[in-house]
């Protein structure tokens, strides 16, 4: 059931909102194969007004702020909402007025057979590589994504 759906919602007139509530649990869908992807991992926006943004997202929206850092005339902030993260990234050549989906990440266990299955599926796909954080596997998916640059990441093991 939809129990808020408002345009121009949360006093932004930029801002489109739409809340579900479920009345059940959501079904999970059936695996396709071995160690499937499990969640996103992170929703990358792209914005040109910092404050506006942290406004948005932290304050009206309630998510909680983990970052929020200088990179020379750029800014990036990153924000949770349970095990996602929200990473907003401003900057001074950024359409303004309009934040845009700038990125997505995908999680999955072990991305050997995850590469291997989407590029059977015939997505062009880059090597499978060591990622930045230790531990960590990644690889990207070039095309098929609607012009959202799209990763899938393995995480570094449980300690």
């Amino acid at each position: 059931d939809v129990v808020f759906a408002h345009q121009g919602g949360l006093h932004d007139p930029g801002l489109r909102a739409f809340f579900l509530q479920m009345n059940a649990p959501r079904p999970v869908s059936e695996a396709t194969g071995p160690d499937p992807i499990t969640a996103v991992e992170r929703v990358i926006i792209r914005t040109h007004d910092a404050d506006r943004a942290a406004a948005l997202y932290g304050a009206r929206l309630g998510l909680e702020m983990r970052l929020d850092q200088a990179m020379g005339p750029a800014r990036m902030m990153f924000f949770r909402c349970g095990d996602l993260t929200l990473e907003v990234l401003a900057t001074p050549d950024a359409e303004p007025g309009r934040d845009r989906l700038w990125g997505l990440s995908w999680r999955g266990a072990d991305m050997a057979p995850q590469h291997a299955r989407i590029a059977a599926a015939g997505f062009s796909v880059s090597e499978l590589r060591e990622g930045r954080g230790p531990g960590t596997r990644i690889f990207t998916v070039r095309d098929g994504t609607c012009g959202v640059p799209t990763v899938v990441l393995q995480p570094a093991p449980a300690r």
